[in-house]
């Protein structure tokens, strides 16, 4: 779980991407954000790394 600021957060996930071999070690990103955020723990654990931001995890 990365939780960064709202303005960071896409940035970071392309930092991931850029930086870890993500396909090759299968790891997988994504962004808990906004109107398609996955309402269950169950969706959110299918991912190696979870990008959200502080209101988000605040809410």
């Amino acid at each position: 779980l990365v939780v960064c600021p709202t303005s960071l957060l896409h940035q970071w996930r392309r930092e991931v991407e850029a930086k870890v071999n993500c396909r090759a070690a299968g790891i997988t990103v994504h962004v808990y954000h906004g109107k398609d955020k996955a309402s269950l723990a169950s969706t959110l654990s299918k991912y190696s790394v979870v990008l959200t931001t502080f209101g988000t995890l605040a809410s």
